[in-house]
């Protein structure tokens, strides 16, 4: 029984051996998967232990595990690890979400409150300049001292404060989206990279030339790394990988494990021709919602600031409008300033984005048409090329049946072939 501290809980292993249908090798799962053959295998291995999953064992000691198709449910009621972080992760989804609409909602609180701030301000002095006979001055509504802004005395606690929030369903999201985007377009990028690999060994039979790989890596390398293919180093020990080479120093990698397969039948995703980054957008939010969103910061930003200086001292709660006109200036000032600071920091990111992209789709049409010494290499390749399909009609042995009953087939089928092979060689010395 596994212990609930060794609890198996990578998804991303138990999506894999749902989409390759419950029956897989080490191999098939880090192929389709990209996760390295170490993970790959301890993972695979506590899961079928969990769940009461089955060894299938071939003559050559090759080993395929078959799962229940319910072993989801099965790990789900045993182990508390996988109740508790799903019901985390609705918790969370729900918490974050109201954290987005509490941001954008904090933009039109402040906003509704300097809008009255400036409307109180405004009817108090008419009010006021009425009965002392227009004895202030018109300047008097621009009496505005930026050096309050430094007044560290008027923060005193109680005084409200913006909360974040995230991306761009509705206005209130799109409010976040604006100022903080709406993350990472290359979060996955390290397991699509080595999804893709993964697959393209599997589409090759086990065995590939560096320049099959090289339109899903990044950098190369320069001089001799480059040459001697030092770049294939992490490929080959993800995937358990060793180096074949030719009469003429051509290398190709062989990956013994990726060639062995319970689930032949079953289609590969296809694979892009290089690994493509996506450019960061400023915002996913749509165009209307976004103007929106900046003018309403302008329109803030612009009223907070008039509202700081038209304040007269003895208007009703004058201390709390003066807090408010203040928090609105900060938070404006926030609001306006991390978008145009991330503007100029997604140019140049995409810039090196699109850099890499062109290197790797140079790399893959290098392959399209490729020249001599490549096609040495596929040709040399080919001689190692090879799946060995694990077929449940000629097992060894299967912890799913009693081990007595296989011993006893086991011996039959070996009488059997002693004695086919006994009359062929009879058959042989008879004919004259």
């Amino acid at each position: 029984m596994v212990e609930l501290e060794q609890a198996p809980l990578n998804p991303t292993v138990m999506k894999t051996i749902e989409r390759l249908r419950y029956r897989v090798t080490v191999g098939d799962v880090a192929a389709q998967s990209g996760l390295d053959l170490a993970t790959t295998e301890r993972e695979v291995q506590a899961i079928a232990a969990a769940v009461g999953g089955h060894l299938q064992v071939t003559e050559t000691g090759d080993i395929a595990y078959k799962f229940p198709e319910n072993f989801r449910d099965i790990l789900r009621n045993k182990f508390w690890q996988l109740q508790f972080r799903e019901w985390l992760q609705k918790i969370w989804t729900v918490t974050f979400y109201l954290i987005r609409l509490a941001f954008g909602a904090s933009l039109l609180i402040l906003l509704t409150l300097v809008v009255i701030g400036v409307i109180v301000s405004i009817s108090f002095y008419k009010s006021d300049s009425s009965r002392n006979d227009n004895d202030r001055s018109f300047g008097t509504w621009f009496n505005f001292n930026p050096f309050w802004l430094f007044d560290f005395n008027s923060f005193r606690p109680g005084r409200p404060r913006y909360r974040e929030g995230d991306r761009p369903t509705n206005f209130l999201e799109a409010v976040f989206s604006f100022v903080f985007g709406d993350g990472d377009p290359n979060r996955d990028l390290e397991a699509r990279r080595w999804q893709s690999i993964g697959q393209v060994i599997r589409q090759h039979r086990g065995v590939v030339v560096a320049e099959q790989v090289t339109p899903f890596l990044d950098e190369l390398g320069t001089g001799f790394s480059q040459e001697y293919e030092e770049y294939m180093l992490p490929v080959l020990v993800r995937f358990g990988g060793s180096p074949e080479v030719s009469e003429t120093g051509q290398l190709v990698y062989r990956f013994p494990e990726v060639q062995k397969t319970a689930t032949q039948k079953t289609r590969l995703q296809a694979t892009e021709p290089f690994l493509k980054e996506q450019l960061w957008r400023f915002s996913n939010a749509d165009g209307t919602l976004l103007t929106w969103a900046a003018m309403l910061g302008i329109l803030l930003l612009i009223l907070a600031l008039w509202s700081a200086g038209i304040l007269p001292g003895s208007i009703p709660a004058r201390g709390f409008f003066r807090s408010i006109a203040q928090i609105a200036i900060g938070y404006s000032g926030f609001y306006l300033g991390v978008p145009l600071v991330r503007w100029f920091a997604l140019m140049g990111k995409n810039d090196k984005i699109s850099a890499r992209n062109r290197d790797r789709q140079f790399r893959s049409i290098r392959l399209e048409e490729p020249d001599t010494q490549i096609q040495e290499k596929l040709q040399f390749a080919q001689q190692f090329a090879q799946m060995q399909s694990i077929d449940e009609t000629n097992l060894a042995y299967t912890t799913e049946r009693d081990l007595l009953d296989q011993e006893i087939e086991q011996r039959d089928k070996l009488d059997a072939d002693w004695e086919k092979r006994l009359n062929e060689s009879q058959k042989r010395q008879q004919k004259p």
